[in-house]
């Protein structure tokens, strides 16, 4: 299987508010390195859809897609430096 078919079902998942599924199916293409899962993930964590909101496992998940180019990661991570509620503040470094 690849990542993409496999994010695929993840997000055709969580449509169907099959949170746990989505979540496990999210987490499968993310160890397969995909970027944009890690980025479902984090936003996940961030805002509590699966259980109560975890900014730090947010932020973890962020970096991680940041080390792999991934855009939407990216601007998480940064808002996360700018903010400086998880990670040290670091505004300069955030734009």
């Amino acid at each position: 299987e690849d990542s993409e078919k496999i994010l695929k079902q993840a997000k055709e998942a969580y449509s169907a508010k099959e949170y746990n599924e989505s979540m496990t199916l999210f987490k499968k293409a993310a160890s397969m390195g995909n970027s944009s899962a890690m980025y479902s993930i984090g936003t996940a964590y961030l805002v509590g859809v699966y259980e109560e909101n975890n900014p730090a496992l947010a932020v973890a998940w962020y970096e991680e897609g940041t080390k792999r180019g991934n855009f939407e990661c990216q601007v998480g991570y940064a808002n996360a430096m700018w903010m400086g509620n998880v990670i040290p503040k670091n505004q300069e470094e955030a734009v």
